[in-house]
């Protein structure tokens, strides 16, 4: 719920009420509507089909080991792939929810993760976000889907991608301004 909180902060609208939920995680009253928003988190090596994430596994493991001390990790360059399986796997789960809760649903991607444990491997790096490739790897895809809606955020970053179906993916906000 701190996600999707931090992400309605970053678009504007700081004051809406919020509801636990499940199926989808969060319930929102937004212009009078009630939203649905499913929150997930962003795994740069995720892949279709894999359970987990082995960076995020790592990242723990190394804090766990390093007793406080500073540790390094590898991060992945480009996103794409861990957005597209995180993107799909989430089409297929909410394919079954019971919609009677709420007008409109949307997918609520959260990346770089503000801890130790999850910076790394949930990290994306803004510039290497590419919006067309995104588009043409999942606007079919998310127009068949029960999403009205699609964001990536990247909370330290402060940055938001987001898709319709009239809009497809574009940049909403970015760290510039």
């Amino acid at each position: 719920m701190e996600c999707a909180a931090r992400f309605l902060r970053e678009i504007g609208h700081g004051d809406v009420r919020l509801e636990a939920g499940d199926r989808p995680d969060v319930i929102a009253l937004i212009y009078g509507k009630r939203v649905g928003i499913e929150v997930t988190q962003f795994h740069a090596d995720e892949q279709a089909g894999a359970k987990g994430s082995a960076l995020r596994a790592e990242a723990e493991k190394k804090v766990k080991d390093s007793g406080g001390r500073p540790h390094s990790q590898w991060a992945i360059a480009n996103p794409l792939p861990g957005l597209v399986a995180r993107i799909n796997e989430k089409i297929s789960v909410a394919a079954a929810y019971d919609k009677t809760g709420y007008e409109q649903l949307w997918l609520l991607i959260c990346s770089q993760l503000p801890k130790i444990e999850a910076l790394a491997p949930t990290f994306a790096f803004p510039h290497f976000v590419n919006v067309p490739d995104l588009n043409d790897a999942t606007h079919m895809r998310l127009c068949g889907s029960g999403f009205s809606a699609a964001h990536f955020y990247l909370l330290t970053s402060h940055s938001v991608y987001s898709w319709s179906r009239a809009e497809q993916w574009h940049v909403t906000k970015n760290s510039e301004t």
